[in-house]
Protein backbone atom coordinates (compact mmCIF):
# COMPACT_ATOMS: atom_id res chain seq x y z
CA UNK A 1 0.00 0.00 0.00
CA UNK A 2 1.58 3.50 -0.47
CA UNK A 3 0.01 7.00 0.41
CA UNK A 4 0.96 10.02 -0.89
CA UNK A 5 0.98 13.58 1.23
CA UNK A 6 1.10 16.62 -0.64
CA UNK A 7 1.96 19.71 0.80
CA UNK A 8 1.20 23.27 -1.02
CA UNK A 9 3.08 25.52 1.25
CA UNK A 10 5.74 27.94 -0.40
CA UNK A 11 8.24 27.15 2.11
CA UNK A 12 9.01 23.50 2.38
CA UNK A 13 10.43 24.03 6.23
CA UNK A 14 6.65 22.50 6.52
CA UNK A 15 4.95 21.42 10.48
CA UNK A 16 2.74 18.57 11.08
CA UNK A 17 2.65 16.84 7.82
CA UNK A 18 6.26 15.43 7.80
CA UNK A 19 5.28 13.64 10.99
CA UNK A 20 2.47 12.12 9.20
CA UNK A 21 4.62 10.88 6.49
CA UNK A 22 7.43 9.73 8.89
CA UNK A 23 4.60 7.81 11.33
CA UNK A 24 3.52 5.96 8.38
CA UNK A 25 6.84 4.97 7.50
CA UNK A 26 7.79 4.28 10.92
CA UNK A 27 4.95 1.70 10.97
CA UNK A 28 5.80 -0.19 7.85
CA UNK A 29 3.81 1.68 5.26
CA UNK A 30 5.03 2.91 2.39
CA UNK A 31 4.85 6.93 1.86
CA UNK A 32 5.61 9.59 -0.43
CA UNK A 33 5.50 12.82 0.32
CA UNK A 34 5.26 15.76 -2.46
CA UNK A 35 6.06 19.42 -2.28
CA UNK A 36 4.30 21.16 -4.62
CA UNK A 37 5.14 25.32 -4.16
CA UNK A 38 3.36 27.63 -6.13
CA UNK A 39 1.39 25.45 -7.85
CA UNK A 40 -0.92 25.75 -10.69
CA UNK A 41 -2.93 23.36 -12.76
CA UNK A 42 -2.10 22.17 -16.20
CA UNK A 43 0.06 20.12 -18.22
CA UNK A 44 2.87 22.91 -18.67
CA UNK A 45 2.48 24.06 -14.89
CA UNK A 46 3.06 20.83 -13.53
CA UNK A 47 5.34 18.63 -15.63
CA UNK A 48 5.50 15.33 -14.59
CA UNK A 49 2.78 15.17 -12.12
CA UNK A 50 -0.06 12.69 -13.63
CA UNK A 51 3.18 10.12 -14.60
CA UNK A 52 4.52 10.76 -11.09
CA UNK A 53 1.14 10.31 -9.16
CA UNK A 54 0.76 6.98 -11.62
CA UNK A 55 4.02 5.50 -10.58
CA UNK A 56 3.65 5.93 -7.11
CA UNK A 57 -0.18 4.27 -7.68
CA UNK A 58 -1.01 5.70 -4.34
CA UNK A 59 -4.13 4.04 -2.01
CA UNK A 60 -4.90 7.49 -0.91
CA UNK A 61 -4.05 10.92 -1.34
CA UNK A 62 -3.78 13.60 1.58
CA UNK A 63 -3.39 17.43 1.27
CA UNK A 64 -2.56 19.49 3.82
CA UNK A 65 -3.77 23.11 3.61
CA UNK A 66 -4.23 26.65 5.25
CA UNK A 67 -7.09 28.82 4.18
CA UNK A 68 -4.86 30.87 1.90
CA UNK A 69 -4.19 27.67 0.03
CA UNK A 70 -7.86 26.87 -0.35
CA UNK A 71 -7.94 27.60 -4.31
CA UNK A 72 -4.95 25.94 -4.95
CA UNK A 73 -6.15 22.86 -2.85
CA UNK A 74 -8.89 22.81 -5.12
CA UNK A 75 -7.51 23.47 -7.93
CA UNK A 76 -5.01 20.32 -7.13
CA UNK A 77 -8.29 18.10 -6.53
CA UNK A 78 -9.93 18.88 -9.65
CA UNK A 79 -7.00 18.45 -11.86
CA UNK A 80 -6.37 14.90 -10.14
CA UNK A 81 -9.85 13.84 -10.17
CA UNK A 82 -9.81 14.47 -13.90
CA UNK A 83 -6.28 13.00 -14.33
CA UNK A 84 -6.30 9.47 -11.97
CA UNK A 85 -9.64 8.89 -10.98
CA UNK A 86 -10.53 6.11 -8.40
CA UNK A 87 -8.10 7.37 -5.52
CA UNK A 88 -9.58 8.95 -2.40
CA UNK A 89 -8.89 12.27 -1.87
CA UNK A 90 -8.20 13.41 1.95
CA UNK A 91 -7.91 17.28 3.12
CA UNK A 92 -6.64 17.88 6.26
CA UNK A 93 -4.64 20.76 8.33
CA UNK A 94 -5.70 24.39 9.62
CA UNK A 95 -8.66 24.87 7.28
CA UNK A 96 -10.46 21.73 7.04
CA UNK A 97 -10.10 21.73 10.52
CA UNK A 98 -12.15 25.06 10.91
CA UNK A 99 -14.59 24.85 7.95
CA UNK A 100 -15.02 21.27 6.44
CA UNK A 101 -18.05 22.28 4.51
CA UNK A 102 -15.85 24.44 2.14
CA UNK A 103 -13.35 21.35 1.63
CA UNK A 104 -15.92 18.70 0.88
CA UNK A 105 -16.99 20.44 -1.90
CA UNK A 106 -13.67 19.09 -3.70
CA UNK A 107 -12.31 16.15 -1.10
CA UNK A 108 -13.54 12.87 -0.61
CA UNK A 109 -12.88 12.76 3.10
CA UNK A 110 -11.51 15.61 5.27
CA UNK A 111 -9.68 15.03 8.72
CA UNK A 112 -10.50 17.24 11.56
CA UNK A 113 -8.25 18.27 14.33
CA UNK A 114 -4.69 16.31 14.74
CA UNK A 115 -4.04 13.46 12.29
CA UNK A 116 -1.03 11.31 13.73
CA UNK A 117 -3.37 8.50 14.94
CA UNK A 118 -6.09 8.66 12.29
CA UNK A 119 -3.58 8.54 9.19
CA UNK A 120 -2.57 5.43 10.39
CA UNK A 121 -6.03 3.76 10.64
CA UNK A 122 -6.45 5.21 7.20
CA UNK A 123 -3.72 2.97 6.27
CA UNK A 124 -4.31 -0.40 7.84
CA UNK A 125 -7.79 0.24 6.72
CA UNK A 126 -7.30 0.98 3.60
CA UNK A 127 -4.40 -1.97 3.01
CA UNK A 128 -7.07 -4.46 4.67
CA UNK A 129 -9.38 -3.24 1.98
CA UNK A 130 -11.70 -1.68 4.09
CA UNK A 131 -14.28 1.09 4.48
CA UNK A 132 -12.64 4.17 6.15
CA UNK A 133 -16.02 6.10 6.53
CA UNK A 134 -15.91 5.11 10.28
CA UNK A 135 -12.63 6.28 11.25
CA UNK A 136 -12.34 9.17 13.90
CA UNK A 137 -11.73 12.56 12.77
CA UNK A 138 -13.09 12.15 9.36
CA UNK A 139 -15.78 13.76 7.96
CA UNK A 140 -17.50 13.31 4.66
CA UNK A 141 -20.82 13.90 2.63
CA UNK A 142 -23.69 10.81 2.57
CA UNK A 143 -26.76 11.28 0.41
CA UNK A 144 -26.05 15.22 0.51
CA UNK A 145 -25.52 15.36 4.23
CA UNK A 146 -22.23 16.30 6.24
CA UNK A 147 -21.21 13.45 8.30
CA UNK A 148 -18.92 14.23 11.21
CA UNK A 149 -17.30 10.85 13.16
CA UNK A 150 -16.14 11.14 16.61
CA UNK A 151 -12.57 12.89 17.53
CA UNK A 152 -9.80 10.95 19.26
CA UNK A 153 -8.34 12.69 21.75
CA UNK A 154 -5.27 14.84 21.61
CA UNK A 155 -1.76 13.13 21.94
CA UNK A 156 -0.39 14.59 25.31
CA UNK A 157 2.83 12.43 25.17
CA UNK A 158 4.60 14.28 22.17
CA UNK A 159 8.04 11.85 22.52
CA UNK A 160 5.79 9.64 21.16
CA UNK A 161 6.13 11.19 17.58
CA UNK A 162 8.34 10.19 15.33
CA UNK A 163 11.74 11.44 14.67
CA UNK A 164 12.09 13.32 11.14
CA UNK A 165 15.16 13.95 8.57
CA UNK A 166 16.47 17.20 7.72
CA UNK A 167 15.93 15.73 3.83
CA UNK A 168 13.02 13.77 4.45
CA UNK A 169 12.98 10.56 3.11
CA UNK A 170 10.88 9.60 0.26
CA UNK A 171 10.19 13.20 -0.32
CA UNK A 172 9.94 14.84 -4.01
CA UNK A 173 9.30 18.45 -4.95
CA UNK A 174 7.43 19.25 -7.98
CA UNK A 175 8.99 22.45 -9.92
CA UNK A 176 9.02 24.34 -13.22
CA UNK A 177 11.35 21.08 -14.13
CA UNK A 178 9.17 18.78 -13.46
CA UNK A 179 9.46 16.62 -10.03
CA UNK A 180 12.45 16.37 -9.01
CA UNK A 181 14.13 14.05 -5.49
CA UNK A 182 13.87 16.51 -2.45
CA UNK A 183 17.92 17.58 -1.41
CA UNK A 184 19.65 20.24 -0.03
CA UNK A 185 19.50 22.66 -2.80
CA UNK A 186 15.41 22.69 -2.87
CA UNK A 187 15.72 24.16 0.72
CA UNK A 188 18.17 26.48 -0.49
CA UNK A 189 15.55 27.67 -3.29
CA UNK A 190 12.09 27.47 -1.43
CA UNK A 191 12.62 28.14 2.44
CA UNK A 192 13.09 31.50 3.99
CA UNK A 193 16.42 31.55 5.03
CA UNK A 194 17.99 29.49 2.16
CA UNK A 195 18.76 26.33 3.98
CA UNK A 196 20.65 27.94 7.02
CA UNK A 197 17.93 27.14 9.47
CA UNK A 198 16.78 24.42 11.12
CA UNK A 199 12.68 24.80 12.33
CA UNK A 200 11.25 22.98 14.92
CA UNK A 201 8.28 22.50 17.29
CA UNK A 202 8.99 21.68 20.82
CA UNK A 203 4.91 21.85 21.82
CA UNK A 204 1.44 21.81 20.54
CA UNK A 205 -0.60 24.37 21.46
CA UNK A 206 -1.22 28.15 22.99
CA UNK A 207 -1.29 29.33 26.56
CA UNK A 208 -3.75 32.00 25.03
CA UNK A 209 -6.79 31.78 23.20
CA UNK A 210 -6.38 35.25 21.08
CA UNK A 211 -9.93 35.83 18.94
CA UNK A 212 -7.87 36.25 15.92
CA UNK A 213 -6.20 32.95 16.17
CA UNK A 214 -6.67 29.28 14.74
CA UNK A 215 -5.92 28.32 18.65
CA UNK A 216 -9.00 30.17 19.80
CA UNK A 217 -10.91 27.75 17.58
CA UNK A 218 -8.70 24.47 18.52
CA UNK A 219 -9.28 25.28 22.46
CA UNK A 220 -13.14 24.87 21.63
CA UNK A 221 -13.24 22.01 19.52
CA UNK A 222 -10.42 19.98 21.87
CA UNK A 223 -11.99 22.45 25.44
CA UNK A 224 -8.71 22.64 26.86
CA UNK A 225 -6.11 25.07 26.07
CA UNK A 226 -3.24 23.17 27.59
CA UNK A 227 0.49 23.28 25.96
CA UNK A 228 1.74 19.90 25.66
CA UNK A 229 5.25 20.10 25.32
CA UNK A 230 8.32 17.75 24.09
CA UNK A 231 10.98 16.54 27.04
CA UNK A 232 14.28 18.18 27.12
CA UNK A 233 16.29 14.71 25.71
CA UNK A 234 13.52 14.07 23.04
CA UNK A 235 14.58 17.72 21.53
CA UNK A 236 18.39 17.50 21.82
CA UNK A 237 17.90 14.59 19.98
CA UNK A 238 16.09 15.54 17.13
CA UNK A 239 18.58 18.76 16.84
CA UNK A 240 21.42 16.28 17.30
CA UNK A 241 20.37 14.29 13.94
CA UNK A 242 19.57 16.95 12.08
CA UNK A 243 22.00 20.27 12.98
CA UNK A 244 25.19 19.24 14.03
CA UNK A 245 25.50 16.82 11.24
CA UNK A 246 24.96 19.40 8.96
CA UNK A 247 27.36 21.89 9.63
CA UNK A 248 25.47 24.46 6.89
CA UNK A 249 23.07 25.30 9.53
CA UNK A 250 23.68 28.18 11.47
CA UNK A 251 20.57 29.20 13.49
CA UNK A 252 18.06 27.01 15.12
CA UNK A 253 14.45 28.64 15.20
CA UNK A 254 12.09 27.54 17.57
CA UNK A 255 8.61 27.68 15.99
CA UNK A 256 6.15 27.13 19.50
CA UNK A 257 3.52 30.16 19.92
CA UNK A 258 5.63 30.85 23.18
CA UNK A 259 8.60 28.91 23.73
CA UNK A 260 9.08 29.62 27.28
CA UNK A 261 5.46 28.90 28.59
CA UNK A 262 7.39 26.50 30.82
CA UNK A 263 9.07 26.17 34.49
CA UNK A 264 12.37 27.91 34.94
CA UNK A 265 13.36 24.63 36.15
CA UNK A 266 12.26 22.87 32.73
CA UNK A 267 14.28 25.40 30.66
CA UNK A 268 16.87 25.14 33.23
CA UNK A 269 17.16 21.43 32.12
CA UNK A 270 17.02 22.21 28.09
CA UNK A 271 19.40 25.27 28.14
CA UNK A 272 21.96 23.37 30.04
CA UNK A 273 22.03 20.58 27.56
CA UNK A 274 21.28 22.63 24.22
CA UNK A 275 24.46 24.81 25.37
CA UNK A 276 26.54 21.46 25.54
CA UNK A 277 25.35 19.38 22.63
CA UNK A 278 24.20 22.10 20.07
CA UNK A 279 25.74 25.09 20.55
CA UNK A 280 23.99 27.00 17.84
CA UNK A 281 22.23 30.46 18.39
CA UNK A 282 18.90 30.38 17.96
CA UNK A 283 15.57 31.89 17.82
CA UNK A 284 12.18 31.91 20.20
CA UNK A 285 8.74 33.44 19.79
CA UNK A 286 7.04 34.61 22.97
CA UNK A 287 4.23 36.17 24.58
CA UNK A 288 5.06 39.24 26.73
CA UNK A 289 3.63 37.98 29.89
CA UNK A 290 5.63 35.23 30.36
CA UNK A 291 9.01 36.98 29.57
CA UNK A 292 10.76 37.47 33.23
CA UNK A 293 15.08 38.24 33.46
CA UNK A 294 15.47 34.71 34.80
CA UNK A 295 14.13 32.99 31.61
CA UNK A 296 15.97 35.44 29.51
CA UNK A 297 18.80 35.53 31.33
CA UNK A 298 19.01 31.24 31.23
CA UNK A 299 17.93 31.53 27.50
CA UNK A 300 20.88 34.24 26.42
CA UNK A 301 23.52 32.34 28.29
CA UNK A 302 22.53 28.93 26.08
CA UNK A 303 22.41 30.82 22.48
CA UNK A 304 19.38 33.40 22.43
CA UNK A 305 20.19 35.54 19.66
CA UNK A 306 16.54 36.75 18.23
CA UNK A 307 13.75 36.86 20.15
CA UNK A 308 10.24 37.16 18.11
CA UNK A 309 7.12 38.92 19.83
CA UNK A 310 3.78 40.51 19.71
CA UNK A 311 2.50 43.78 20.81
CA UNK A 312 -0.37 43.46 18.60
CA UNK A 313 -1.77 46.77 19.58
CA UNK A 314 -0.93 49.17 21.41
CA UNK A 315 -4.59 50.21 22.93
CA UNK A 316 -5.54 47.84 25.76
CA UNK A 317 -8.89 48.34 24.97
CA UNK A 318 -8.10 46.78 21.83
CA UNK A 319 -6.27 43.76 23.26
CA UNK A 320 -8.66 43.35 26.30
CA UNK A 321 -11.97 43.90 24.11
CA UNK A 322 -11.76 42.32 20.97
CA UNK A 323 -8.59 40.52 21.12
CA UNK A 324 -9.11 38.85 24.32
CA UNK A 325 -5.53 38.89 24.79
CA UNK A 326 -4.13 38.35 28.45
CA UNK A 327 -1.18 40.64 27.49
CA UNK A 328 -1.47 43.89 28.03
CA UNK A 329 0.89 46.81 26.98
CA UNK A 330 2.55 47.22 30.28
CA UNK A 331 3.33 43.62 29.84
CA UNK A 332 5.08 44.41 26.18
CA UNK A 333 7.17 47.54 27.66
CA UNK A 334 8.78 45.29 30.23
CA UNK A 335 9.30 42.80 28.47
CA UNK A 336 11.18 45.17 25.67
CA UNK A 337 13.28 46.62 28.77
CA UNK A 338 14.67 42.84 29.47
CA UNK A 339 15.27 42.01 26.01
CA UNK A 340 17.15 45.22 25.53
CA UNK A 341 19.08 44.96 28.46
CA UNK A 342 20.35 41.13 28.03
CA UNK A 343 21.39 42.22 24.23
CA UNK A 344 18.80 40.02 22.26
CA UNK A 345 17.79 41.17 18.74
CA UNK A 346 14.09 41.41 18.26
CA UNK A 347 11.12 41.24 16.05
CA UNK A 348 7.66 42.95 17.28
CA UNK A 349 4.61 41.98 15.61
CA UNK A 350 1.70 44.52 15.25
CA UNK A 351 -1.98 43.81 13.42
CA UNK A 352 -2.95 46.21 11.11
CA UNK A 353 -6.34 47.27 9.23
CA UNK A 354 -8.32 46.58 11.91
CA UNK A 355 -11.95 47.47 11.57
CA UNK A 356 -12.63 47.90 15.23
CA UNK A 357 -9.36 49.98 15.89
CA UNK A 358 -10.20 53.90 15.86
CA UNK A 359 -7.51 56.35 14.60
CA UNK A 360 -6.77 56.90 18.92
CA UNK A 361 -6.25 53.28 19.10
CA UNK A 362 -3.90 53.84 16.53
CA UNK A 363 -1.98 56.62 18.18
CA UNK A 364 -1.65 54.84 20.89
CA UNK A 365 0.43 52.06 19.20
CA UNK A 366 2.77 54.67 17.45
CA UNK A 367 3.15 56.03 20.86
CA UNK A 368 3.96 52.60 22.56
CA UNK A 369 6.15 51.57 19.13
CA UNK A 370 8.35 54.78 18.91
CA UNK A 371 9.03 55.11 22.42
CA UNK A 372 10.12 50.95 22.52
CA UNK A 373 14.39 50.39 23.01
CA UNK A 374 15.88 50.36 19.37
CA UNK A 375 16.91 49.00 17.15
CA UNK A 376 14.34 46.57 16.47
CA UNK A 377 12.32 45.09 13.10
CA UNK A 378 8.64 45.47 13.26
CA UNK A 379 6.80 42.78 11.59
CA UNK A 380 3.53 44.35 10.21
CA UNK A 381 0.22 41.65 9.84
CA UNK A 382 -2.98 42.65 7.94
CA UNK A 383 -5.83 41.00 10.24
CA UNK A 384 -7.44 37.96 8.74
CA UNK A 385 -10.65 36.56 10.25
CA UNK A 386 -10.59 33.06 10.09
CA UNK A 387 -13.49 31.04 9.41
CA UNK A 388 -14.81 29.38 13.14
CA UNK A 389 -12.70 32.01 15.48
CA UNK A 390 -14.27 33.94 17.89
CA UNK A 391 -13.57 37.27 15.73
CA UNK A 392 -14.60 35.81 12.56
CA UNK A 393 -18.18 35.67 14.07
CA UNK A 394 -18.35 38.91 15.79
CA UNK A 395 -17.02 40.47 12.38
CA UNK A 396 -19.56 38.32 10.15
CA UNK A 397 -22.34 40.41 12.16
CA UNK A 398 -20.46 43.80 12.51
CA UNK A 399 -18.02 43.99 9.25
CA UNK A 400 -19.51 40.97 6.71
CA UNK A 401 -17.65 41.70 3.81
CA UNK A 402 -14.80 42.40 5.70
CA UNK A 403 -15.28 39.09 7.58
CA UNK A 404 -15.31 37.02 4.14
CA UNK A 405 -11.80 37.74 2.73
CA UNK A 406 -10.19 35.03 4.39
CA UNK A 407 -9.54 32.81 1.42
CA UNK A 408 -8.31 35.71 -0.76
CA UNK A 409 -6.01 38.10 2.01
CA UNK A 410 -2.94 37.73 2.07
CA UNK A 411 -1.70 38.73 6.21
CA UNK A 412 1.83 40.01 5.14
CA UNK A 413 0.15 42.52 2.03
CA UNK A 414 -1.88 45.69 4.79
CA UNK A 415 -3.28 48.64 3.76
CA UNK A 416 -0.73 51.39 2.71
CA UNK A 417 -3.11 54.21 4.13
CA UNK A 418 -1.09 57.16 6.11
CA UNK A 419 -2.64 55.81 9.63
CA UNK A 420 -0.60 52.08 9.02
CA UNK A 421 2.77 54.08 6.88
CA UNK A 422 2.60 56.15 10.58
CA UNK A 423 2.64 53.00 12.59
CA UNK A 424 5.76 51.75 10.27
CA UNK A 425 7.58 54.86 10.73
CA UNK A 426 7.22 54.83 14.65
CA UNK A 427 9.54 51.73 14.42
CA UNK A 428 12.74 54.02 13.59
CA UNK A 429 12.06 57.57 14.83
CA UNK A 430 11.59 58.85 18.20
CA UNK A 431 8.90 59.52 20.40
CA UNK A 432 8.94 63.41 19.72
CA UNK A 433 9.04 63.14 15.61
CA UNK A 434 6.50 61.13 15.87
CA UNK A 435 4.27 63.31 17.90
CA UNK A 436 5.05 65.75 15.77
CA UNK A 437 3.72 63.57 12.49
CA UNK A 438 0.60 62.42 15.07
CA UNK A 439 -0.21 66.48 15.16
CA UNK A 440 0.46 67.01 11.69
CA UNK A 441 -1.94 64.12 10.64
CA UNK A 442 -4.70 65.52 12.87
CA UNK A 443 -4.62 68.69 11.33
CA UNK A 444 -3.89 68.03 7.81
CA UNK A 445 -4.97 64.65 7.08
CA UNK A 446 -6.89 65.20 3.95
CA UNK A 447 -4.38 68.18 2.83
CA UNK A 448 -2.38 66.68 -0.63
CA UNK A 449 0.84 68.26 0.26
CA UNK A 450 0.74 66.30 3.51
CA UNK A 451 0.02 63.00 1.93
CA UNK A 452 2.89 63.68 -0.71
CA UNK A 453 5.08 64.49 1.96
CA UNK A 454 4.26 61.35 4.26
CA UNK A 455 4.94 59.72 1.54
CA UNK A 456 8.20 60.49 0.90
CA UNK A 457 9.33 59.96 4.31
CA UNK A 458 7.51 56.24 4.26
CA UNK A 459 9.99 56.01 1.01
CA UNK A 460 12.72 57.22 2.69
CA UNK A 461 12.59 55.59 5.91
CA UNK A 462 11.48 52.09 4.76
CA UNK A 463 14.08 52.27 1.79
CA UNK A 464 17.23 53.76 3.72
CA UNK A 465 16.60 53.75 7.84
CA UNK A 466 15.02 50.49 7.66
CA UNK A 467 17.89 48.74 6.30
CA UNK A 468 20.00 50.04 8.40
CA UNK A 469 17.97 49.25 11.49
CA UNK A 470 17.70 45.60 10.38
CA UNK A 471 21.93 45.37 9.59
CA UNK A 472 22.14 46.79 13.45
CA UNK A 473 20.00 44.22 14.53
CA UNK A 474 22.37 41.03 12.52
CA UNK A 475 25.14 42.65 14.49
CA UNK A 476 22.97 42.96 18.16
CA UNK A 477 22.51 38.88 17.54
CA UNK A 478 26.06 38.34 17.12
CA UNK A 479 27.45 40.35 19.77
CA UNK A 480 28.05 43.06 18.18
CA UNK A 481 30.58 41.90 16.18
CA UNK A 482 31.05 42.86 12.78
CA UNK A 483 33.23 39.67 11.75
CA UNK A 484 30.28 37.57 13.08
CA UNK A 485 27.76 39.95 11.26
CA UNK A 486 29.26 39.23 8.00
CA UNK A 487 29.46 35.67 8.55
CA UNK A 488 25.96 35.63 8.83
CA UNK A 489 24.19 38.40 6.65
CA UNK A 490 23.68 35.53 4.05
CA UNK A 491 21.10 33.96 6.21
CA UNK A 492 19.08 36.79 6.73
CA UNK A 493 18.98 38.60 3.14
CA UNK A 494 15.85 36.79 1.66
CA UNK A 495 13.59 37.38 4.16
CA UNK A 496 15.30 41.06 4.59
CA UNK A 497 14.09 41.62 1.09
CA UNK A 498 11.10 40.20 1.74
CA UNK A 499 10.05 42.45 4.58
CA UNK A 500 11.32 45.20 2.38
CA UNK A 501 8.69 44.61 -0.35
CA UNK A 502 6.37 43.94 1.89
CA UNK A 503 6.27 47.49 2.80
CA UNK A 504 5.23 48.38 -0.62
CA UNK A 505 3.17 45.70 -1.69
CA UNK A 506 -0.37 46.87 -2.65
CA UNK A 507 -2.84 44.84 -0.71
Amino acid sequence: MNALLISLQDNLEIGGLKYLHYNLLENNHNSYLLFSPGFVPGPKKAPGLKKFITGVDPAFIGISLMSHEFKKAAELTEYLKKEISGVPIIWGGVHPTIYPESCLKYADYVCIGEGDNVILDIAEAVEGRKNIRGLNNLAYVDRGAIKRNLLSPIITDLDRLPEVDRVFKNSFVLTEKGIQGFSKKHLQIYTRYSGRMYNIMTTRGCPFSCTYCCNNFFSQLYHTKIVRRRSADNIISELERNVCRNPEIEYVNFHDDCFIECSEDYLKDFCAKYKKAIGRPFIIRAIPAYINENKIGVLKDSGLAWINMGLQSGSDDILRDVYKRRSLKSDFIAATNIIKKYGIAAIYDVILDNPYEREEDSFETMRIISSTPKPFHLESYSLVTYYGTELYKRAKLDYPEFADKFFDKDFHSFKKKQINKLIKLASIFSPSIMNRLIEMYKIKKNNFRFKVLLSLIYVFGMLVILPVNYIKLIKLSQGKSYIRSLNHLSVFIKIGISRLVNNFRIA
